[in-house]
């Protein structure tokens, strides 16, 4: 069940489901009938955006990227939304994902 759904539908959904019934929301149908969307293969990321994927394939918090690389915190989530955006990601370990995926790291 998603968190989006009405409490009208969520009680019809509980009733239908402890009646034995299977329910899948269509909005997830949907979601997998398209295609999903490939990366941009040519995802240019700046010397400083790699560094910081680096960082964030280690694991680190970007407290610790920023101290590494001699950065504010701001400017670390700066570059965080900017490679997510460029590699199409959702959040920071997608992202890591889908650059090794892409061999930039």
């Amino acid at each position: 069940m998603l968190k989006t759904t009405s409490l009208k539908a969520f009680a019809n959904e509980i009733r239908f489901m402890a009646a034995g019934g299977r329910y899948i929301p269509v909005e997830l149908i949907e979601r997998q009938r398209v295609a999903p969307r490939e990366p941009r293969a040519a995802a240019q990321l700046s010397e400083r955006e790699n560094d910081v994927l680096a960082e964030l394939a280690e694991g680190k918090s970007n407290r610790d990227i920023g101290a590494a690389l001699g950065l504010k915190e701001a400017t670390v989530k700066m570059h965080v939304k900017s490679i997510c955006s460029k590699l199409e990601a959702s959040n920071r370990t997608q992202a890591v994902i889908v650059a090794r995926d892409m061999n930039i790291i």
